[in-house]
């Protein structure tokens, strides 16, 4: 077990390290440009940021791995929500310089402009991992059944136990013959309990699972 654990480490090393260098430089460019024509900070606090946003992402996923506790799962969903912030901007910043060859935009405003709209896309994104969406299909059949089918639910450090229970909810409403779960149940990145599925109990009619989608 030991020798196992160890390699299992040493994995997810090999994994990690790689990430956190091309994670730190992302970080160095986007904090940078920002401050460069923003002029927000002192470089030391530019420093400080960048090292806590680039550490925040691996650690979080290596706390997230062996333990469930909601400043960890709290230190996830920041770190993802950061991470997905971090592209908007990368691909802001090249689509930007883009526009600029051919049209005359002042910097700091362009700059300004971009920024609003990453924080709009991040709170829609943000809401939008919130809701389940619901999509009826009608299959005519000679004995028609109702079914609801569950996919990507993705149960861990963000989507947990509250999401499943609003989700059940929901399922008791459209009162189906049998509920379908096809595959992605849980996120693969975190720790999950059993305790996590408990609202499936309540559910009284046959539960077909698939363990992944082909």
């Amino acid at each position: 077990m030991g020798v196992l654990w160890i390699k299992s480490e040493f994995c997810s090393f090999l994994y990690l390290f790689p990430f956190f260098i091309s994670y730190l430089t992302l970080n160095y460019f986007i904090f940078f440009t920002l401050n460069s024509i923003l002029g927000l900070f002192t470089n030391n606090i530019v420093y400080f940021l960048i090292g806590i946003f680039s550490i925040s992402f691996p650690l979080s996923m290596i706390l997230g791995q062996r333990y469930s506790h909601i400043i960890i799962r709290t230190l996830y969903t920041f770190s993802v929500t950061w991470l997905g912030i971090a592209l908007f901007f990368l691909w802001g910043f090249i689509l930007l310089g883009i526009i600029r060859v051919w049209i005359e935009i002042p910097l700091k405003l362009s700059v300004l402009i971009l920024t609003s709209l990453v924080l709009i896309i991040t709170l829609y994104s943000g809401a939008n991992a919130y809701y389940f969406h619901q999509k009826t299909i009608k299959i005519p059949l000679k004995n028609p059944v109702r079914v609801v089918q569950l996919s990507d639910i993705h149960v861990g450090s963000v989507r947990n136990t509250g999401y499943l229970k609003r989700l059940i909810t929901k399922i008791k409403e459209i009162n189906p013959g049998e509920v379908l779960i096809t595959g992605d149940l849980a996120e693969g990145c975190s720790p999950i309990h059993k305790k996590s599925f408990k609202p499936f109990k309540s559910l009284k009619m046959p539960i077909f699972f698939c363990r992944w989608q082909s």
